[in-house]
């Protein structure tokens, strides 16, 4: 019997990260398309845009910043009563670099027609690391117009501090000597006059040695290789950035998805053991219910060993087969599952009870019998109605004639009657699965979603237990928690859930050879049925 965690344990809080890391990438691989979608177009779009983008170039500048000047000295501006911070002063003045002065003064030097905060977008200056090197990087089309730009602020930048520094020594100065005329010649020649004239002497030498305590280390060269754009660059970030965001749109989409995602998901929203997971078939047709799948095989075989171990006792029983949704597999289940009993060598009755859309007919690919229908409006006999499949492909005689090879039996639901509800309510269909129970071991009902009709509740009391078809991919948990309280309302004997549309594990049970379910055993005279049909469909 297959093992399947019990709803506490999905149910404990947290996760380790082996758990979380899993389930993660499990969603990836389920939004595989949406993720390389998404993914492709951010990458195109980034790589569209960069290649339609004009060619610009970067030039540098460098200079070197000093934190002591000679005025500094000269003037006694020394701060000895509090700690200098290098860091500051150094970002003030590259603060200073990009001052709309020294950008009018590198507009008309270069005669740009240019506004002062057009071209300081255009430049951008850093500190190397914690030295006192500042880069000056200039922007444009014009490779050499680029390497004029930073070159321009590098010498405008010196030329300012040094201006700045000029001025302060030369007002110094200028007051030195106004000091000086007001002197007599007498106190000229005192030492207090003679100490005045040696403090003009040294700032008028500071004044023409004065750097600024700013000096270019290295002007720009023009550039050969544009900075922009840069398509490799461009790609990987735009590669980068669209994993990323399409990460986030999978995990969004991921949660606001209700559909049953895997078994997992199935276990949590039903709170009941999981029978068997049916994989999904190899062809998409309905005729591909039929042919020998040995993955799908497997799985019936693994439901049947399930059911079996349910009735342990040996007792007749008849199980009810209904889901939350139409398209959830639950038909094919039904004769998937009527098939793998046979095999085990149970005697088994497939009845369809879903009046609404039956689908033996075209699934088996028999005659159109007065079927369940007929029956429950009293018309016909079980033994007449019932048909014969073989599961090895060879032909079978009746029911009750000694088959040879292993066979089932099934009622098809006949021609749709227009009270399928009030029908299937009559206690005549009480009766019919009494008979059925004295012809099979296991009787399986297919009956109607009991999401979608009231159908299947009324057969509630004459079966022995219910099993519920989930489909991966399309069951919702919404429904899926609808359709249990519904039956717990019924007091219905839940005996567990079939999964279909699992994952396929390829190459595990290798390759079989293709059989396929038998066809009817006999094509008989349904003139009889044919009137069975008439009253039926008139309502009796």
């Amino acid at each position: 019997m297959e093992t399947t965690p019990t709803p506490q344990s999905i149910a404990e809080p947290g996760q380790s990260p082996g758990e979380r890391l899993r389930e993660f990438f499990a969603v990836l691989r389920r939004r595989w398309r949406l993720v390389a979608f998404v993914t492709l177009v951010t990458t195109g779009a980034a790589l569209a845009v960069s290649l339609s983008s004009a060619d610009q170039y970067d030039a540098t500048a460098k200079l070197l910043l000093r934190n002591s000047e000679p005025i500094d000295a000269l003037l006694d501006r020394t701060d000895t009563g509090s700690a200098v911070d290098p860091e500051r002063e150094t970002n003030t003045k590259v603060a200073l670099i990009k001052l709309e002065t020294v950008a009018d003064r590198v507009s008309d030097r270069l005669s740009l027609d240019r506004a002062a905060p057009d071209l300081l977008d255009q430049v951008d200056t850093e500190v190397e690391g914690t030295s006192d090197i500042v880069a000056i990087t200039a922007r444009d089309r014009d490779p050499r117009r680029a390497a004029d730009i930073a070159n321009g602020f590098a010498q405008e930048y010196v030329a300012f501090r040094l201006e700045s520094a000029r001025s302060s020594l030369d007002e110094a100065a200028d007051l030195a000597r106004a000091q000086l005329a007001s002197l007599s010649e007498e106190e000229r020649i005192s030492p207090e006059g003679q100490q005045l004239d040696a403090r003009l002497r040294e700032l008028e030498i500071a004044s023409s040695l004065q750097t600024g305590g700013a000096e270019i280390v290295r002007r720009a060269r023009v550039p050969t290789d544009p900075a922009v754009p840069r398509p490799r660059l461009s790609a990987a970030l735009g590669l980068l950035l669209g994993l990323v965001l399409a990460t986030a749109i999978a995990m969004l989409r991921e949660l606001l998805d209700r559909r049953l995602k895997d078994v997992g998901d199935a276990q949590a929203a039903f709170g009941l053991p999981i029978l068997a997971t049916i994989p999904k078939p190899e062809r998409a047709a309905d005729t591909a219910l039929l042919t020998g799948d040995h993955d799908v095989d497997e799985a019936y075989g693994t439901l049947a060993a399930n059911v079996m171990f349910s009735n342990q006792a040996g007792e007749r029983s008849v199980l009810m087969i209904t889901s939350p949704r139409s398209g959830d597999g639950k038909t094919s289940v039904t004769l998937g599952l009527a098939r793998a009993l046979t095999m085990l060598g149970q005697r088994v009755i497939a009845v369809e009870a879903d009046l609404h859309h039956p689908r033996f007919v075209q699934i088996c690919d028999i005659e159109q019998p007065g079927g369940l229908s007929s029956l429950l409006a009293g018309v016909g006999r079980l033994e007449d109605e019932l048909s014969t499949l073989g599961v090895s492909g060879r032909s079978q005689p009746e029911v009750n004639g000694g088959s040879s090879g292993a066979a089932f039996s099934i009622l098809p639901a006949g021609p749709v009657p227009p009270n399928a509800g009030a029908m299937l309510s009559r206690p005549v269909m009480g009766r019919i699965l009494d008979e059925c129970r004295e012809y099979a071991d296991v009787v399986l009902i297919d009956t109607a979603p009991v999401g979608l009709v009231h159908d299947p509740l009324t057969l509630v009391n004459h079966v022995d237990d219910v099993i519920i078809v989930s489909r991966l991919g399309y069951t919702t948990k919404d429904a899926a928690r609808q359709t249990l309280r519904t039956l717990k309302q019924v007091s219905a004997s839940v005996l567990g859930v079939v999964v279909t549309g699992g994952e396929r594990i390829a190459g595990y049970y290798g390759n079989a050879d293709s059989r396929h379910y038998g066809r009817p055993t006999s094509k008989r005279k349904r003139s009889r049925k044919s009137k069975a049909k008439a009253k039926v469909r008139s309502g009796a």
